[in-house]
């Protein structure tokens, strides 16, 4: 799984990514998956990044065309009981390619650092 910030990408890539992480309602998502289905972006790879709790619908809707499955979040550890994370494999397992880590809004209302967000880097790149 790639692990994807706001302000690198990751080397390993084909291809320069497109990532939409707006709500799966909005008019960009929508404009995002339409124009991705109709090839209309190039030699760029696309993804969406819906909420957890959509991975599988958003997945689905994506099946068998060139858009790539992401999440908005991992937990570093990879089991154990830790309520509410969401850790690589289960990501992998529900067919995500892409996280987002490092993200402002979990830096400024969960109080992420740059050490955890770290060890969410290194959970993402083991998958």
């Amino acid at each position: 799984m790639a692990a994807y910030s706001m302000t690198t990408i990751p080397s390993r890539m084909s291809a320069p990514p497109m990532i939409c992480s707006a709500p799966s309602t909005s008019p960009s998502a929508r404009y995002a998956v339409t124009a991705a289905k109709a090839g209309s972006f190039g030699n760029v790879e696309v993804g969406i990044i819906p909420a957890f709790v959509h991975i599988g619908c958003a997945g689905g809707s994506i099946k068998e065309s060139p858009i790539a499955l992401g999440a908005q979040d991992v937990y570093f550890e990879k089991n154990g009981a830790f309520t509410g994370e969401v850790s690589g494999p289960m990501l992998k397992a529900a067919g995500c390619a892409y996280v987002i880590v490092g993200h402002s809004e979990r830096r400024q209302f969960f109080g992420e650092t740059d050490a955890t967000v770290l060890q969410r880097t290194q959970a993402a790149l083991e998958h």
